[in-house]
Formats: structure tokens, sequence, C-alpha cells
């Protein structure tokens, strides 16, 4: 049973989203016991796989939410694929739940860490990336227009990296906090228009 203020999130955990941020996946970790004994889980659970002279952790699949969970002898457990927050708490409570009823000692408090949040965002309009590259003045901007289609875009204070395609799709990966993507996006979008782009 899922206990109320069990989980302490790190970051990352908000109610509201502006309607043109998209979330693709979260990426987060917890640890949620002393240790996990990752052969005897295997044989415990039916959606599980494991091969430890590939990788030393258990694989769980989900269908519902579609994500997959992987539980590493530490007792850490690193899980990907969920699109919204309120999943987070869904898969981790199912995992746990698990856990506990294979008689593991799991801790009375676990923090939940948002490793990555990768979004997403859509333009109506198609960019001309040469011209915005010349246009606005980005420190830290990439362009492998020779091996790779679209613009990266790094903010070293934010830890994000937004990549600009040509299409008008926007990709926001490596924020930890979904605030901070947000105000990237609300930047991006003053200086896109400032230049005529939008």
């Amino acid at each position: 049973m899922f206990i109320k203020n069990r989980y302490i999130f790190q970051g990352g955990k908000v109610n509201l989203i502006m309607s043109e941020l998209k979330i693709e996946n979260i990426v987060f970790s917890a640890n949620v016991a002393e240790k996990i004994d990752i052969q005897y889980l295997s044989k415990q659970f039916v959606n599980s796989k494991y091969n430890l002279d590939e990788f030393s952790g258990l694989i769980l699949d989900f269908d519902n939410p579609k994500c997959a969970a992987f539980l590493f002898p530490n007792g850490k457990i690193t899980c990907t694929g969920i699109k919204n927050f309120d999943d987070v708490e869904i898969i981790i409570n199912r995992i746990i739940s698990d856990i506990e009823g294979c008689k593991i000692t799991i801790f009375d408090d676990i923090n939940i860490e948002i490793e990555n949040i990768i979004a997403s965002s859509k333009f109506v309009n198609n960019f001309n990336l040469g011209y915005i590259k010349d246009q606005i003045i980005f420190e830290n901007i990439v362009d492998n227009s020779n091996d790779f289609p679209g613009l990266i875009y790094n903010i070293p204070d934010l830890a994000i990296n937004v990549i600009i395609f040509n299409s008008g799709k926007i990709i926001f990966t490596g924020g930890k906090e979904l605030e901070d993507i947000k105000k990237v996006l609300r930047m991006l979008k003053e200086n896109l228009a400032n230049i005529g782009v939008l």
C-alpha cells in the first residue's frame, strides 16, 4: 500500500505543465534498501530479465505505464520511460510492494531523485538554422549540420541541452526541474521572436 509522504522528491515535482511543453521521458532513481538479492528476485518477478554476464542489475518491464526499471544489488533503483510525475509514484510504489512481498527489508523513507527530464515543444514555423545561428548570440551553441540536422545549445547554469530542428521541433534534455525547462523555453521564444523567426 502506498504510504502518503513516504516518498520525498528531489526536484522536478510540479502540478502544472505548460500546454506547449510535452514530457517525453522522466529518468529517476531511488535508494530503497541496504542491499537487494538480485538473483533471488529474478526468480520471483515474472516481468524480469537478469543476465549477470551482460548487466549487473535486474531489469523490470512494465506495460501500464510503459517503462523499464533497473534494480541493483546496492539497493538502488533507476527507472526510465515515465511520461508524467504521477506515474513515478505509481511505479516506485509497485516495485516497493513487490520487493517487500519477497521479504526484503525496505527503507522507511524513500528519496526519489529526478535524474533527467526529456521534454519537447513544437513551433508552427519551420526554422532556418543557419539564420538562427547567425542572428542569435549563443555562447554555447554547436552546429554539426554535416552530421546532425539540428543546432545544439548548451546552458551550463541549468545543465540543460536544447536541440533545435529545422522542422520547428525543440528537444530539452538534462533538466532536473521542470521549471528550469519552462524558463529555457520562454527565453528561447523571446530570442526567436526578436529575430523575426516567430
